[in-house]
């Protein structure tokens, strides 16, 4: 995969959205409404690949299910233990 530059703006959103969700993270849905992103796991793909060897990495937990039975999954930026 090849991935995009830190310098792509939906990275960048993508980023900051997730620095700002802290240690509680944002579910996938959350993130496709502020970076407006229809592929937020891919991004999240390209995202990972670019914070390789920076002590930062992207992690993502099954949270549950919605009332109409969609998957939710919770992503946080943390650094590398």
């Amino acid at each position: 995969m090849h991935a995009s530059s830190m310098d792509s703006p939906r990275l960048s959103k993508l980023y900051a959205s997730l620095k700002l969700a802290g240690k509680h993270g944002e579910t996938g849905l959350h993130l496709q409404g502020r970076t407006n992103s229809i592929a937020i796991s891919t991004d999240v793909s390209e995202l990972r690949q670019r914070l390789a060897g920076t002590g930062e990495t992207i992690s993502c937990q099954y949270f549950g299910k919605s009332a109409s039975g969609r998957k939710i999954y919770i992503y946080r930026l943390a650094a590398v233990a």
